[in-house]
């Protein structure tokens, strides 16, 4: 998938300026400002109704002008670019909402810093991500998060 880049030059100060003004996010309650009915449309939101774009150093996802998610693209740890690409985006499919995506970043986050190796076992770039493997996938990422964490973390 080609990702779009808007304001490629852009400096990290201003993409963060522009991200704040787009998050719809409430510091105390450490949610977003919508309803359960949105917040429950927004986290099925299908990711062909997304965008999905470079901006600056930043990769974000955004649903409804609302943006849900970034990751700095200089950082050496890429696990959400890891997710689009794995996840294959470009194919759709209706398991592929915005919630799975985040989780699915966050699964491959806790999975690589502790060197579990499903990613190598579970997943390949060459081969589609069905809905089985991906829940395969996460089940073995949440099962160690618990173990790692005490709870679940995604």
């Amino acid at each position: 998938m080609k990702i779009e880049i808007i304001k490629e030059n852009e400096s990290a100060e201003e993409t963060i300026k522009f991200m704040d003004a787009h998050r719809n996010w409430s510091i105390e309650m450490q949610q977003y400002k919508l309803s359960k009915k949105e917040q429950k449309e927004h986290d099925n939101a299908l990711l062909k109704d997304c965008k999905i774009y470079q901006r600056g150093v930043f990769l974000i996802i955004e649903y409804k002008n609302i943006i849900h998610f970034w990751e700095n693209i200089n950082s050496r740890y890429r696990y959400f670019e890891k997710a689009i690409h794995l996840m294959q985006i470009d194919r759709d499919a209706k398991w592929k909402t915005l919630k799975r995506l985040i989780s699915f970043r966050q699964a491959i986050r806790e999975t690589e810093v502790n060197c579990m190796g499903y990613l190598e076992d579970l997943l390949s770039e060459d081969k589609e991500l069905t809905f089985k493997t991906y829940q395969e996938f996460m089940r073995l990422a949440r099962k160690h998060d618990v173990k790692h964490h005490g709870i679940h973390t995604f």
